[in-house]
């Protein structure tokens, strides 16, 4: 099985926003980053303005298939 990692990323505020392009990559036992295959992807986001919280509802699906 897979080692996880996750990352932050902080976009810029904008209400125009409709994709967020997402590039995977994994490490290579040389500790060199390359890209995954087929591991591009853009997501769609719907903004919503709100000063409490923010929601991706079901963003991440287009990951599955890796």
């Amino acid at each position: 099985m897979g080692q996880e990692s996750s990352r932050v990323v902080v976009l810029p505020a904008s209400r125009d926003l409709k994709v967020v392009g997402v590039r995977l990559e994994a490490k290579a036992r040389d500790g060199r980053y390359a890209p995954v295959a087929r591991g591009t992807r853009q997501i769609a986001v719907r903004v919503k303005e709100r000063n409490d919280k923010v929601e991706f509802s079901k963003a991440l699906d287009v990951l599955d298939d890796l």
